[in-house]
Order: structure tokens, then C-alpha cells, then sequence
């Protein structure tokens, strides 16, 4: 993931275009991306923290805390790459697709 976001080009080269729709497809395919990437970060964080005996709330925020963690971790690598910026939009997408990892493992534990 990080390796990705030290590449100065765009991640979508299909929606690079200029105009307003490609700009809107562009947008939407980033968001959809952070939010699975990062529900799924947090579904495996707090697994690996399940298996360390870390158990309850407690779990769910400290996963929490890795997705911000990483989150601001890939977006300070982007400000220093060619063409890329640090976007604190990002970085509350990442944490809403940890949420949605959250609502998953909440769900799941129940079952």
C-alpha cells in the first residue's frame, strides 16, 4: 500500500481525463478504494490483535488507531512524491473505511 502512494501517476489511468465526468469516475474509484483497503487493514489488525489476547473495546481501538496511524503514515509519504499531496479528505475516508471494517468484525463476533 505504501509503495503504491510513492508513485507520482495516478492510480486509475483509465479516468484521467480532463473533463468534469472523468474527474467524478476518478474521485469515486479513489474513495471505493480507501474504504475497502482500509476496512480490510482494520478486519486484519484486530484479528492479529484477537490472536495477541487483546480482547474487547479495547481491541477495536487500538485497530482504530492503526488505520489513523497508516492513514497518516501513507498520505506524509504522498506529500513528499512528485504530483501527489497530502489530502486530510483521505485521511477521514481511511478512517470511514475503518469504521465500516469495525461494523464488519462488530457483526461477525456476534454470530
Amino acid at each position: 500500500m505504501l509503495a503504491l502512494s510513492s508513485r507520482p501517476q495516478t492510480f486509475f489511468p483509465p479516468f484521467r481525463g480532463s473533463n468534469a465526468a472523468s474527474a467524478r469516475l476518478h474521485y469515486g474509484a479513489e474513495v471505493a478504494v480507501h474504504l475497502v483497503e482500509f476496512g480490510v487493514f482494520f478486519v486484519l489488525a484486530t484479528r492479529a490483535l484477537r490472536f495477541h489476547g487483546m480482547r474487547g473495546a479495547a481491541r477495536l481501538a487500538v485497530g482504530f488507531g492503526m488505520v489513523v496511524a497508516l492513514s497518516f503514515a501513507n498520505e506524509s509519504i504522498q506529500a513528499f512524491t512528485p504530483t501527489r499531496m497530502f489530502d486530510l479528505e483521505d485521511v477521514l475516508v481511511d478512517a470511514v473505511g475503518g469504521i465500516v471494517g469495525g461494523c464488519w468484525v462488530v457483526t461477525r463476533r456476534r454470530e
